[in-house]
């Protein structure tokens, strides 16, 4: 039977002031709010590990909260990789020494999926895969028979799949097509936070081609995510600049401003169109209709190849 001392009690607020911050992040839009209310959880939860004298899992919780700090610090993609897999090592090896039983090993892979999720700053992502997650932990719970973690992760798992359809149903992206003076400050303010190097230095700071090209910027409400540009130079349009919000990756946006693009494109009776592809993001052009041409070459120190979109004549 438990012992409801005033310090258990109180270690039990704190735990359910943790389920609540989680709860919320289901429902946030940015991923830096996701990222400061789990490292808030992480802190409330560390008192309450504390509390209870339950010191292994206020060490994977105390790595959890380490993890969130460096990754609100970096803005390197590599940097934030090495993060990712460092603490996924770190909770599996947490998870080793509180291993109790085949039954704990839901909530050790179900820590270190977290982990990934949460280092993606990917919104959706870190929702779509917060219901695995949710699943596993109700799973563990229900072998252990612990009422009130199932009654807390059940309230877990039906915020997450409210969240991920309000999130999908919620999303009101809308383009704007226009010159430097119209939307030059929203394109950069994206491509500012995408072009950046290892070291977490800007090495986009737009150039004169800016000035003349056809700007396309993708906007969730009043906030631009996305970003393109058409430009002529060389006797040849030519595409350029073409970024998404890291949280915003992985939902097709990239295609969809480069859609938009085309299209315009079309209506202006612009029947070819080249760009500069990184080669790893060769595939996503091909899909769209892009071809490439001649030899590999570097710009900006980076594997690029040429492209070419012509229109299809009927």
């Amino acid at each position: 039977m438990i012992d409801l001392t005033p310090q258990y009690l109180i270690s039990q607020a704190f735990v359910l002031s943790v389920y609540v911050l989680i709860c919320i992040t289901f429902f946030a839009h940015k991923s830096k709010t996701i990222l400061w209310l789990n490292t808030a959880s992480n802190f409330l939860y560390i008192i309450g590990f504390f509390l209870l004298g339950a010191y292994s899992g206020m060490a994977a919780v105390a790595v959890a909260f380490v993890r969130n700090c460096l990754v609100m610090l970096t803005k390197s993609e590599k940097s934030n990789s090495i993060i990712t897999w460092l603490s996924i090592v770190a909770l599996a090896i947490c998870g080793y020494f509180t291993f109790n039983g085949i039954f704990s090993t839901f909530i050790i892979i179900a820590t270190m999926l977290y982990s990934y999720a949460i280092c993606q700053k990917n919104v959706l992502t870190y929702k779509k895969l917060n219901v695995i997650i949710s699943l596993l932990r109700l799973i563990y719970n229900i072998f252990v028979f612990s009422i009130i973690g199932i009654i807390f992760e059940l309230c877990l798992l039906i915020s997450v799949i409210i969240g991920v359809t309000k999130h999908i149903n919620d999303k009101q992206i809308t383009t704007k097509i226009g010159g430097y003076d119209e939307l030059y400050n929203s394109a950069y303010s994206v491509r500012e936070k995408v072009f950046v190097n290892e070291d977490n230095e800007v090495y986009d700071f737009g150039d004169d081609i800016d000035k003349i090209a056809t700007h396309f910027v993708l906007f969730d409400g009043d906030n631009p995510i996305a970003t393109a540009r058409l430009f002529f130079k060389d006797n040849v349009y030519q595409v350029g600049r073409v970024a998404v919000l890291r949280e915003y990756q992985g939902q097709k946006l990239g295609a969809k401003v480069m859609q938009e693009l085309l299209e315009f494109a079309q209506k202006q009776a612009i029947d070819e169109v080249h760009l500069h592809s990184q080669c790893h993001a060769q595939g996503f052009y091909e899909k769209l209709g892009f071809t490439s041409y001649g030899d590999i070459f570097q710009e900006a120190n980076i594997d690029h190849i040429s492209m070419v979109w012509r229109e299809q004549l009927s």
